[in-house]
């Protein structure tokens, strides 16, 4: 029998409901026979009695828990150094949709490319009901590290990391606050990580409101850190600044720009 991890994070803030939907589209989701799932949890904070009894309907292989909030990056470290013997560990929010053979799709994956040391997918974006998709995501597979000064090739909901990856390229990186993974992959690279993206839709992605958390604190810290990766390869600091500016923009009018064709022809520049 192999073991995989699913890791994850929540706070006070997160809806019941949707804590609710993510765990069961993960404790439902299939999985090869000899494959088992165990789920890792990070309680940031104190959380409800609502949550609570959410939880208490699931079997958490591991919760861990912190009186102050400490952030993603923190929390995910917290996690990683709790884990076991698991094969692969995948990422997942408190508020998406694991999608039925994400599991299967990407433990394949894994298994016939060993020399991949971490992969992603494609995302389905939703508001409100799971059915309503609003938005499709594609994303590179090939020559990842090359275009990361541009934005994140992977969706970080759908990453799958081999266990002995964190043992090798370290935990997150904890002082860029919002921009946790961007960071991760650019350290991650430069140690000679290799990452790809399979051809799959993996995870439906909630947007209720996601426009409107996009603030200048995250801003900055996107820009640290891409300002940065374009220095270390010599590239022109105008992706980062685009970037910048773009954030700084009404909730209303980045939606628009953000659901258009100027997002995929980002990456082809």
């Amino acid at each position: 029998m192999r073991n995989i991890a699913v890791i994850s994070c929540t706070y006070i803030k997160d809806s019941p409901s949707q804590l609710d939907q993510m765990l069961q589209s993960v404790f439902s989701a299939s999985l090869p026979e000899n494959i088992k799932m165990r789920f890792y949890l990070h309680v940031d904070g104190v959380l409800s009695e609502l949550h609570e009894n959410v939880l208490s309907k699931y079997e958490i292989y591991k919760r861990i828990d912190s009186s102050l909030n400490l952030g993603l990056a923190k929390g995910l470290n917290k996690l990683i150094s709790n884990l076991e013997d698991e094969d692969y560990v995948f990422r997942m929010d408190a508020d998406d949709i694991c999608l039925t053979d994400r599991f299967i799709k990407q433990i394949n994956f894994m298994d016939k490319n060993k020399n991949i040391d971490f992969s992603g997918g494609y995302i389905k974006e939703f508001i409100g009901d799971i059915d309503n998709i609003v938005a499709t995501r594609t994303y590179p597979s090939k020559d990842l590290a090359e275009i990361l000064f541009k934005g994140s090739p992977f969706a970080h909901v759908t990453v799958c990391f081999r266990r002995c990856f964190f043992d090798r390229f370290g935990d997150y990186p904890v002082n860029y606050p919002l921009s946790e993974d961007i960071a991760y992959w650019f350290k991650a690279f430069n140690q000679g990580a290799v990452g790809e993206n399979i051809d799959e839709f993996l995870v439906l992605v909630r947007m209720d409101g996601a426009y409107k958390r996009r603030n200048f604190k995250r801003a900055v810290s996107e820009f640290n850190i891409f300002s940065t990766i374009a220095k270390s390869k010599k590239k022109s600091l105008f992706f980062c600044t685009l970037r910048f500016l773009f954030r700084l923009l009404p909730s209303s009018l980045v939606e628009i720009i953000y659901n258009s064709k100027l997002r995929t022809e980002f990456f082809r520049k």
